[in-house]
């Protein structure tokens, strides 16, 4: 969820690891929701890790990105 003067995120994808952040495995690209991002009909392990990516928007005029 973004809040506050978050910047906007786009090309949002999760991925998902049952080994402690070893590998990783694309659970695939998020749909924009009313204050967020939402990754639909996923099966998910009982155990493991989610990671969120995003390119960020920032710097002079926006011009610059990063993916965290």
């Amino acid at each position: 969820m973004r809040g506050g003067t978050s910047p906007e995120a786009e090309g949002v994808t999760f991925d998902l690891s049952t080994d402690g952040g070893g590998s990783w495995l694309p659970l695939g690209a998020a749909v924009r929701i009313l204050g967020g991002w939402e990754a639909a009909q996923v099966d998910l392990s009982p155990s493991g890790r989610i990671r969120a990516r995003a390119r960020i928007a920032g710097g002079m005029g926006n011009t610059s990105s990063f993916t965290h």
